[in-house]
């Protein structure tokens, strides 16, 4: 029997209300930087250095 399958948690970004992921396509991208770097560093480790 399979296992059941397990939900996915998204992290979704505080400024501009996208997937992290796509905060680069939208159109806030300047102002999601600093929450990017503090709360989702490892998706975006260009903007960490």
């Amino acid at each position: 029997m399979a296992e059941k399958p397990q939900p996915v948690r998204a992290l979704y970004c505080a400024v501009c209300s996208l997937p992290a992921e796509y905060c680069e396509f939208g159109p806030d991208f300047q102002k999601c930087k600093p929450w990017l770097v503090q709360n989702a560093p490892d998706l975006y480790p260009d903007l960490v250095r």
